[in-house]
């Protein structure tokens, strides 16, 4: 069996999975008080991105974390988390690692004991947090302490602590450290581990089993290109382990290939002096120069052993194969030439001679590779996939933690019709103005596959989000719309052009909507299209708000056109919580119109069938949208 068919096959086989072996808790009569513990919350990396996940998977959970100094706070869902005494120490929001020899004893001052479920996630000390006999506790393991454990030697050297009195206090703490972390794990309940690795690392630490479910990799915000270019390509930060220095060093020695170098970091000055003139190092470079590279490049390059590893997954989503160490996580998420369906090639030893000859290896067998395979193989580690993985293992060790809680304030206006049996003949346009895939684009992808038979989506921008519909089998069409895009850019565009763009829109939007029973607006830009539309061909009007409109960067003219919607043009509103409703209801003062909330957060998918059909969708937010669209096709009929 090869490695990525084991992979594949212990996140499914529960026999000797630690959840089988557990015992298993009574399902719970309500939705559990649940609290989330991460390590620290300092950037968005790896960690923060299952850490958000998990935040949409449990939207009442409270947060927890040793400091929380974050300045994006998107990914957090706006929620701020609960410290400990470190967060208010000297120099703690630059100098927080240097408290390490506080932290267990800091975790431990958490107070959990008013939650039901508690799920740490944890590269550091989270997992240390105590619970009671009543309460569950899942810790997700990124790493057990890789600074005090395997790699304590390679910490000590890079630090320069190998001698003298600082090394031997660092050794002491390490020592601590060691101990209280294996006393720890005896009282997680069950462990998950983001990877085989991870989980052998669990095992060797820790004595415990554990499930591998793999990270979330946005994966639908690349897109596949299949004619490539003569290039390699790597991109990491420039640090000692990521070994960018062996990559750039071993072609120089190969004057013939040209190789690209994305990134930034203390080893910058040094990898530059190896390059040779076939390497191009283009320093820090934002998302859409990384992409475009990623999508051109003949293969990627990655020598670093990490516990899993996301950008091998990225550079296979655009298509692209890679050429890696084969240790670690990459082993589990590259499939090499054996396969039936290669994605890469693998070196065994982190040297230059080692990397030249899997690049040459790799040339001879450039024909194997195919970007379908590439984005298939990256397509299982993808977002959706983390979701109904991780929420069936919720469900499993604490059955019932999972359901949908049933007071949900859209239940209200349901009238008790199933959602089902109303939506499945309403014809719906739904609109949307971006092409990438933000929380507003992935609920929408909800509903339209859900809805694929009788829906037709229209978006004002091409990207990943009509690929994504396109692959769910929803019908949908771009419009050309670059003045209504920049719309909220400083430098706007003259108001003629402007009046004019949106007329060629709303002509465009009426001539679909005169074959449809209601209009689905996704976004407040196309919520004013739509209600023009709305308004010309007679169709009622549904738009979805989410967060407060009122501090969206929207100019006077657009804000007075909200405000004239909602008294004149809108049929129906849904609010993705009670806060946006209101703010928006202070907002517009239309009282005429009707908003319902409907929680835009995912519920689990049960059942094997559901799984396949949904694809971890969160079916009672689905209905209840889809329930709305009848409520409202059918009093526009009337």
């Amino acid at each position: 069996m090869s490695h990525h068919t084991f992979a594949d096959a212990s996140v499914t086989l529960d026999r000797h999975s630690e959840a089988s072996k557990a015992p298993q808790p009574a399902p719970i009569a309500r939705a559990p008080r649940v609290a989330i513990v991460h390590d620290w919350l300092v950037t968005y990396a790896g960690a923060e991105r299952v850490l958000e996940q998990m935040i949409a998977c449990f939207p009442q959970a409270d947060v927890f974390s040793l400091v929380d100094f974050v300045e994006d706070r998107k990914f957090l869902h706006g929620k701020r988390a609960t410290t400990s005494f470190i967060q208010r120490l000297p120099l703690a929001r630059k100098k927080y690692r240097a408290y390490l020899p506080l932290m267990p004893i800091a975790i431990e001052q958490l107070d959990l004991s008013a939650y039901d479920l508690v799920i740490s996630s944890s590269h550091a000390v989270a997992k240390g947090v105590l619970t009671g006999p009543d309460q569950v506790h899942i810790s997700y393991v990124h790493s057990p302490i890789r600074y005090a454990w395997d790699l304590q030697h390679q910490y000590l050297e890079q630090s320069n602590l190998t001698r003298g009195l600082r090394s031997a206090m660092a050794r002491a703490v390490l020592h601590y450290i060691r101990n209280w972390d294996t006393r720890t794990s005896n009282a997680v309940d069950h462990f998950v581990a983001n990877s085989q690795f991870i989980a052998r690392r669990i095992r060797k630490v820790y004595h415990r089993d554990s499930r591998v479910i793999f990270p979330p990799v946005d994966v639908q915000s690349f897109l596949v290109r299949e004619d490539k270019e003569d290039f390699y390509l790597t991109a990491s930060r420039m640090v000692p382990y990521k070994k960018i220095d062996l990559i750039v060093e071993a072609f120089s020695r190969m004057p013939g290939k040209r190789l690209v170098v994305i990134g930034d970091g203390p080893e910058m000055k040094a990898i530059r002096a190896k390059a040779g003139p076939n390497i191009e190092i283009l320093g820090y470079q934002p998302f859409a120069a990384l992409h475009d590279h990623m999508r051109r490049a003949k293969a990627f390059v990655f020598a670093a052993e990490e516990d899993f590893g996301i950008a091998p997954v990225e550079a296979q989503a655009c298509g692209t194969p890679v050429i890696a160490y084969g240790k670690g996580g990459a082993l589990e998420t590259v499939r090499e030439l054996g396969d039936a369906h290669p994605t890469g090639i693998f070196f065994r030893e982190q040297s230059v001679p080692s990397i030249v000859a899997a690049v040459r290896e790799f040339e001879g067998n450039a024909g194997r590779f195919s970007a379908l395979d590439c984005r298939l193989n990256a397509e299982r580690f993808s977002i959706a996939t983390f979701r109904e993985r991780f929420m069936a293992f919720v469900e499993q060790v604490m059955p019932g933690a999972t359901s949908p809680i049933e007071d949900t304030p859209s239940a209200s206006g349901t009238g008790g019709t199933s959602p089902v049996s109303t939506a499945g003949s309403v014809r719906v346009l739904a609109l949307d103005q971006s092409g990438g895939l933000d929380e507003a684009e992935v609920s929408l992808l909800d509903v339209a596959s859900h809805m694929k038979e009788s829906v037709e989506v229209v978006l004002f921008d091409d990207g990943p989000f009509r690929l994504a519909l396109e692959e769910a089998g929803v019908a949908v069409d771009v419009l050309d719309a670059p003045v209504l895009n920049g719309a909220s850019e400083r430098k706007r565009p003259p108001k003629a052009r402007t009046l004019s763009g949106i007329a060629s829109l709303v002509r465009e939007t009426v001539k679909r909507a005169r074959h449809v029973d209601v209009i689905y607006a996704n976004t407040p830009r196309t919520m004013l299209v739509g209600a023009l539309a709305g308004m010309v061909a007679r169709r009622p009007v549904v738009w979805h708000l989410r967060q407060s409109v009122g501090a969206d960067p929207l100019g006077r003219a657009q804000r007075l056109a909200l405000k004239w919607c909602a008294r004149v043009a809108l049929d129906r509103a849904i609010a993705d919580s009670a806060a946006s409703k209101h703010a928006f209801e202070a907002f517009t003062k239309a009282p005429r119109l009707r908003i319902d909330v409907v929680d835009e957060e995912p519920r689990a998918v049960r059942g094997a069938e559901a799984a396949k059909s949904q694809a971890g969708s969160p079916r009672k937010r689905i209905e209840s949208v889809s329930a709305i669209l009848a409520q409202a096709a059918m009093r526009g009929a009337r």
